[in-house]
């Protein structure tokens, strides 16, 4: 968040000289909030907060243009606005303040043109406009709030300019009856407070992420309102706010660290590591509801919340999956697997021939030994035309011929990727044909990944995917023979 941040914050809820204007509840409680919120060192850092109550237009209008003065070309300036919003007898959008009459609006409120001159007379390149505007009168037990002019589009005209609002210019927006804040800046709040509306859990909250969460929101909700936004000449994220967390990606890093510091200590299984490291490579909105509740599970461990022995009893608990290994049937086709009886099976859908055991483990249902886990490095050095079962051409297998052994018993929800259906049985592998594949369900392939000469790709049988991880951590390896 570099140079400094200003926020001029206006409620307009009282209005003395004009009966057509009714009292409003939040305003006031609106900017009281936002502001504790911009100038909290956790949260939004604003260098100066500027609050006006039931101000005159033309107090208001000098404590606007005093900021701008203030402030430099680097830095940021935001207006907020909850009251009534008003348009004239030409259409013009104004903003009632204390003063209002509506005979005389233009001259006693105001008008949203006049904001957009002092934008663009000043050098401020990053501006920011948030309006919870609203009218007179009432539906049922809701307090109607007013809509917003197509107007403010041509304020996005100025340069560095982002608007957003409350609602369209012909909806109405919403002080919900009993609640403390109007129910546009209810959810805008909470979006900062929380760090929900850090879409890319990057550790900031944007204008445009704060948008996508106070409209998903206010949908969930039922409010029959749609906020919008304009950002033209913005030049990239304008941020209102940290996340008050790190980001995703630190915390993945720091999990990642803790579960393998633990295994070094024999304080975690090797098995139950594997499953966790495999379940921080998932996408987000690839998680079932699942996946995020073992998510937070880690994210415990992680921040000391829980004690390893508390993880692991509530990881079996939730997250681990147990299956016996059927005896396999040699000499006959299993699936799409022709069993050898020689510890091979031949996929008859791509001809490819594969060892039924992962390395380290061996016996008829490969109950014998424990598997063995690699780097990606050691891996691709150490499995060269490996010789077995009257074979000398074993290798690691690609990333496409490894996603092939995936098994989706409740069918396949992402065909790019492999990942199956929820609800499918786990490990998600022909178990007759691959026994005993539950010992680790993170397998390496020999496909390094192109975008990062660090990491490499591998598929996950409890989560069914593929995904790439840094090729220093060790995973199991199933060796494959024919194709390419």
């Amino acid at each position: 968040m570099a140079g400094k941040r200003f926020a001029i914050l206006i409620a307009g809820s009282k209005f003395p000289d004009e009966p057509g204007l009714t009292e409003l509840r939040c305003p006031e409680n609106d900017v009281d909030a936002l502001n504790e919120l911009l100038v909290s060192p956790d949260l939004g850092r604003f260098t100066e907060t500027v609050v006006f109550k039931n101000d005159s237009s033309h107090e208001v209008l000098v404590g606007i243009e005093s900021v701008l003065a203030d402030a430099g070309g680097n830095d940021l300036v935001l207006v907020y606005f909850s009251g009534h919003g008003k348009t004239s007898l030409f259409g013009k959008l104004c903003f009632a303040t204390a003063d209002t009459k509506l005979k005389t609006l233009r001259t006693t409120s105001i008008p949203a043109e006049a904001v957009k001159s002092l934008f663009d007379e000043y050098s401020v390149r990053k501006k920011v406009l948030i309006l919870d505007c609203c009218y007179s009168g009432a539906v049922g037990k809701d307090f109607a709030k007013g809509g917003v002019d197509g107007q403010l589009q041509l304020m996005a005209e100025g340069r560095g300019t982002f608007i957003m609002t409350a609602s369209t210019g012909v909806q109405e927006a919403f002080e919900k009856e009993g609640d403390q804040h109007s129910l546009f800046t209810k959810h805008l709040l909470a979006g900062i407070r929380t760090g929900e509306a850090d879409r890319n859990e990057d550790g900031w909250v944007d204008m445009t992420e704060l948008h996508e969460y106070v409209r998903e929101k206010i949908r969930e909700e039922g409010g029959q309102q749609e906020p919008l936004q304009w950002h033209l000449q913005a030049g990239g994220k304008l941020i209102i706010s940290r996340s008050g967390t790190e980001s995703r990606e630190k915390r993945l890093q720091a999990a990642r660290k803790t579960l393998f510091e633990l295994a070094a200590q024999d304080k975690l299984t090797d098995g139950i590591v594997v499953e966790a490291v495999q379940l921080l490579s998932i996408p987000k909105r690839e998680m079932t509801a699942k996946d995020q509740k073992c998510f937070l599970l880690i994210e415990q461990l992680a921040g000391a919340k829980i004690s390893p022995l508390l993880f692991t009893e509530q990881w079996l608990r939730t997250c681990f999956a147990h299956h016996a290994a059927p005896e396999p049937q040699k000499g006959r086709t299993i699936g799409q697997y022709i069993d050898h009886g020689d510890g091979t099976v031949t996929d008859t859908k791509t001809g490819l021939m594969w060892k039924r055991c992962l390395e380290g483990l061996e016996g008829v249902n490969c109950e014998e030994g424990k598997v063995k886990t690699y780097t990606w490095n050691e891996a691709v050095e150490r499995f060269k035309n490996v010789e077995y079962a009257g074979y000398s051409d074993w290798r690691l297998p690609t990333i496409d011929e490894l996603k092939t052994l995936v098994h989706c018993s409740k069918g396949v929800a992402d065909k790019e990727s492999g990942r199956c259906n929820e609800g499918s049985e786990r490990p998600m592998i022909n178990q007759q044909a691959f026994p005993n594949a539950e010992a680790k369900f993170v397998v390496w392939s020999g496909s390094p990944y192109a975008d990062n000469s660090g990491y490499a790709w591998f598929v996950s049988f409890l989560y069914s995917g593929s995904y790439y991880d840094v090729r220093v951590n060790s995973y199991a390896v199933r060796l494959v023979r024919g194709g390419q």
